[in-house]
């Protein structure tokens, strides 16, 4: 991954403004815009989220060196035991978001021990308030 990002504007569907408020929390150089249907024109250093059903081997969301960060819902759904009209849920996606955004913003794979940021963020890291 070598795209390294030290402040970050990014395209998101039109969510719950808890996701934008929780990404915020944790990532506040984030400027977030929100897009309605499959068309975006992004500026170059831009992300955008994209929502997906079932990542493979398990993957709860993904950034690409390109700058799209792709959240699979079903697969968030089955790793925190919430459906999607959860608050919980929309929690643990927003953290899922700030984490693949951290990977754009550090450019590269690596992780911190523990926390959101970590390798496998638990359960716990995703959910609890």
């Amino acid at each position: 991954m070598t795209l390294a990002l030290l402040a970050l504007a990014v395209w998101m569907p039109a969510t719950n403004p808890d996701v934008s408020a929780e990404i915020k929390r944790l990532q506040p150089e984030v400027v977030i815009a929100t897009y309605t249907g499959s068309t975006i024109t992004r500026q170059p250093g831009e992300a955008v989220v994209l929502l997906g059903e079932i990542g493979a081997d398990n993957r709860v969301g993904v950034a690409l060196s390109d700058g799209r960060v792709i959240v699979y819902q079903r697969t968030l759904e089955r790793a925190i035991d919430y459906t999607r009209g959860h608050p919980l849920f929309r929690l643990a996606m927003a953290r899922v978001i700030a984490h693949e955004l951290e990977h754009l913003r550090r450019g590269g794979p690596e992780h911190d021990k523990a926390g959101w940021f970590s390798r496998c963020p638990s359960k716990r890291d995703l959910v609890d308030r």
